[in-house]
């Protein structure tokens, strides 16, 4: 009797706390789901650090890879499955963007001993690894680059030099002098900068070189995978068949080390562009196409994006059945997802909500779970991660212009309606729910202005994923959905939604997944 009587009064105790609770609950975190399910790479979100900006190690005000590893607890509690570090190759540049030397890490980012550390710790938590390649140019202090300037014959074909002038003037601003003062008789070619002169994909030696530098850090460090920057201009793009048989080779190569080895490509440009990757080797690209229209989504508070998504998914599908997606909300090179929403944070949320909520694998630039600012120009879009004020890993080479009021992560985290722990929370549920890991996109069977609809699908299980876009509470009939066995359950992303017979009302800028 007497453990009856506790678990009865148990029982009344929770009911009566429940029934005390507040009964506005929209300013509540999103609630994962509690399931054995666990999402496995690709279908994981990936963490975009910019190196010298996320944590600093060794006191010097620089982000390095020891201030990653240190803050790897950090990541795997924020739920990432894998993380992209912008380049940490030798370069003359803060950017880095810019190779002297392919084989050694750049001095301020540590050591090859660093990220072999970095790799192993990251593996034990079951975090991939994925380094920025450049394999379109060099810097001009390559020594590749130097002994072209000197005309040996050797190296002299690793680049593109021209006597021409009608050759310089059909691309002006790509051919540049050695010395503008005394600029001699012939230029090279730099698409991105003088500073970066394009390397020659016609010659066979510059391929071997390449890719056995590309191998040799999966050999060294047990890598994952890179992002292969610039991906579509190893050739013009009316050789663009020739840049596809490139990175198949390379692809290949690689492959032949750790078979499992991702790729995912910076090509600019729609679908259509993309798709031929796909069918090259590469596992993605990145759908700036998808980041451009959920902007307009979010901006004219319209669909503007489903269906454009489900036509770019039936390209890739006919290039290789096996493709993936990278979807973006930013990234080191465009101004960050709370400038593009002019500061609304609400908006902010509901960005995440879609992004998570999308197949194949969302990417996240660092800070953007804390709502962190930075327009244009470049640097400014790379300001210092927010650790707590007095927290050592502050990066201070650039100082936060655009963040001086940004709450830190030390004040998000005790914020239960904090940007960060929105972000938190919605990557946990996407971690382990396999419908929003594995399902595929559809489409809406109800329509209605002001709100986004879509669908996602996997075996006999369906989701209805609803973002209301307008800044008030909208009203939606679920009774032409077609459940057959009704509603199953309401899944909140953002804030509260009521269900009330078969009419779900769901606040301004709320998300929410009605599952049937």
């Amino acid at each position: 009797m007497g453990k009856k009587f506790s678990l009865l009064l148990n029982l009344i105790i929770v009911l009566l706390f429940k029934i005390a609770m507040p009964q506005n609950l929209e300013a509540q975190p999103p609630i994962p789901s509690v399931s054995s399910f666990s999402a496995i790479f690709p279908h994981q979100v990936v963490y975009q650090i910019f190196t010298r900006s996320f944590a600093d190690g060794n006191g010097d005000g620089i982000g390095d890879l020891n201030g990653v590893r240190n803050k790897l607890p950090y990541l795997k509690d924020l739920g990432i499955g894998a993380i992209w570090l912008t380049p940490i190759f030798e370069s003359p540049t803060y950017h880095k963007y810019d190779v002297i030397n392919y084989y050694a890490i750049d001095p301020e980012c540590g050591s090859l001993s660093d990220l072999k550390h970095l790799v192993e710790d990251a593996h034990k938590l079951n975090i991939k690894i994925i380094l920025d390649f450049v394999a379109n140019h060099t810097s001009t202090e390559h020594e590749w680059f130097k002994e072209s300037v000197k005309g040996n014959a050797d190296y002299k074909s690793y680049y593109y030099w021209s006597r021409d002038s009608a050759v310089w003037n059909k691309e002006p601003e790509h051919w540049h002098w050695l010395d503008d003062k005394n600029k001699g008789s012939e230029k090279y070619y730099g698409y991105f900068w003088r500073g970066m002169p394009d390397l020659n994909y016609d010659n066979d030696k510059v391929r071997s070189k390449i890719i056995a530098s590309a191998q040799y850090w999966i050999q060294e460090c047990n890598i994952d995978g890179y992002r292969l920057d610039a991906a579509s201009h190893i050739y013009p793009y009316a050789e663009r068949i020739k840049t596809y048989e490139w990175w198949k080779q390379f692809s290949i190569a690689l492959r032949n080390v750790k078979p499992d080895f991702y790729i995912v490509g910076e090509m600019w440009g729609g679908d259509t562009l993309i798709a031929p990757y796909l069918k090259a080797g590469l596992d993605a690209g990145f759908n700036f196409d998808g980041w451009f229209n959920i902007k307009a989504t979010l901006k004219e508070e319209m669909d503007l994006m489903t269906t454009r998504l489900l036509e770019t998914y039936k390209n890739y599908t006919q290039q290789n059945p096996m493709f993936s997606d990278a979807t973006i909300l930013s990234n080191h090179d465009n101004p960050r997802i709370m400038d593009e929403v002019e500061g609304n944070a609400n908006k902010a949320k509901q960005a995440a909500a879609i992004l998570f909520t999308l197949p194949y694998t969302p990417y996240v630039y660092y800070g953007d779970e804390l709502g962190m600012f930075g327009p244009k120009p470049d640097e400014h879009i790379r300001e210092p991660f927010l650790w707590q004020t007095n927290d050592p890993a502050n990066c201070t080479w650039e100082p936060n212009y655009h963040n001086k009021t940004t709450a830190r992560l030390s004040e998000q985290s005790a914020d239960t309606n904090a940007i960060y722990e929105v972000y938190k929370s919605l990557i946990h549920l996407r971690n382990g729910n396999e419908v929003l890991a594995n399902g595929t996109l559809t489409v809406s069977p109800i329509k209605m202005d002001g709100v986004l609809m879509y669908g996602r699908a996997l075996g006999l299980k369906k989701y209805l994923i609803i973002h209301n876009l307008k800044n008030h509470e909208s009203e939606i009939d679920l009774s032409t959905l077609g459940a057959k066995s009704g509603i199953e359950k309401l899944i909140p992303l953002i804030t509260i939604s009521r269900l009330q017979a078969q009419k779900l009302f769901i606040p301004a800028y709320g998300s929410v997944i009605v599952s049937y």
